[in-house]
């Protein structure tokens, strides 16, 4: 950060649109030096928290869960007038999720983001990391999520497992579209 400016960790619609497009276009060159060179598909490369935060807090603007959502905080990756303290996880394939064992937030969005189509669906899942029912969720056959945080350890776990082992009433899907739509 330079000394006197005041920087900040939220971008505009403009701003996230052109680090994702950035973010995809990185990963279709690695493809196609791959196939260039008759080398092995490089594992595809998460997408990086400033684009999948700031995407977020688009849509819960737009959504208008939340009007004043910033991404400038010290715990969890969003603060909200309405909802808190907010974390965020991005799915951008059918790999597991983790969590940080000592992460505190109120409420938690899962969002997906298909590369190839660029469309995203946003779940706001209205349950803190304290929540007997998340801290009961079954991460494997001989653990659950408050066990595995407990013994300091990050729980693992597929959107899909999580969200299914969610009551019904505490997920809602609150937007699905394309990114360009925002």
């Amino acid at each position: 950060m330079l000394v006197g400016v005041n920087m900040t960790r939220n971008f505009t619609i403009a701003h996230t649109k052109a680090s994702y497009k950035n973010y995809c276009n990185y990963n279709k060159t690695n493809d196609a030096l791959a196939k260039k060179y008759k080398t092995a598909k490089p594992r595809r490369s998460n997408i990086p928290e400033d684009i999948s935060e700031n995407l977020a807090r688009h849509i819960l603007i737009k959504t208008k869960l939340d009007t004043e959502l910033s991404r400038d905080v010290s715990s969890g990756d969003l603060h909200g007038k309405r909802l808190k303290r907010i974390e965020i996880k991005t799915c951008t394939s059918d790999g597991p999720m983790s969590f940080g064992p000592k992460e505190c937030w109120d409420n938690l969005v899962i969002q997906t983001i298909d590369i190839k189509t660029h469309g995203v669906k946003l779940y706001l899942i209205n349950l803190s990391n304290k929540s007997p029912i998340l801290r009961k969720i079954r991460i494997s056959k001989m653990e659950n999520y408050g066990e595995c945080c407990s013994k300091g350890k990050r729980p693992h776990i597929t959107m899909d497992s999580f969200i299914k082992q969610l009551p019904k009433n505490r997920v809602r899907l609150v937007f699905c579209g394309k990114i360009s739509s925002l």
